[in-house]
């Protein structure tokens, strides 16, 4: 199998796993979230923020958990873009060189579910890993030493 056939099997089983979770199964309000080190812990502010998300047609429910993703991350980026970097992924965009980046990130941070968001220090190590529906106050605390 070609590389290509297998970056485009990866995508396609990273929207269908998405897509179905989110309209099979009711998220929880604080989504889902993991490696989010201590406030002791946390040495450096964050540097990027990685968005993986899908801008299309969906069912409702899917759609309306895209869009709040996206507009939550979007405030963030307004707040913070000059001095955090924001990359973002949409699963939909069908440009090979850019599945081929969007998979790289996707499993440098095991990223196996979407909509997700990943803030990394200047050093690439995560700060905050979530997924589904984002938890604003964690996310808060991580931005709050660029506040200072």
């Amino acid at each position: 199998m070609r590389i290509s056939n297998k970056i485009f099997l990866l995508i396609a089983l990273i929207f269908f796993i998405a897509i179905f979770s989110s309209c099979s199964i009711k998220q929880t309000p604080q989504g889902k979230s993991a490696n989010v080190p201590t406030n002791s812990q946390l040495t450096l502010p964050p540097a990027e923020v990685i968005v993986f998300t899908y801008n299309a047609d969906c069912c409702e429910g899917t759609r309306i958990l895209f869009e709040t993703h996206r507009d939550s991350v979007k405030e963030l980026e307004n707040k913070y873009g000059q001095r955090v970097k924001f990359t973002w992924y949409d699963i939909a965009v069908e440009d090979k060189d850019y599945q081929e980046s969007m998979m790289n990130m996707a499993k440098k941070f095991n990223v196996d579910r979407i909509p997700a968001l990943v803030v990394t220090d200047i050093e690439s190590r995560v700060l905050v890993k979530q997924t589904g529906q984002l938890q604003m106050e964690e996310i808060n605390r991580i931005f709050k030493e660029l506040d200072k």
